[in-house]
């Protein structure tokens, strides 16, 4: 989570960010992966 955290902020995507902030974000998208369905139509 580190890792990915210092590449934001190299990247220039944040000023700053936590490796504990990074996991639970990654945490929220993939419990609601399923949820919504981008692009689809409902029938």
């Amino acid at each position: 989570m580190q890792l990915l955290a210092d590449r934001l902020v190299t990247l220039g995507v944040v000023d700053s960010i936590s490796d504990e902030t990074v996991r639970r974000t990654l945490e929220k998208t993939r419990s609601n992966r399923g949820k919504f369905n981008v692009g689809v139509s409902p029938r």
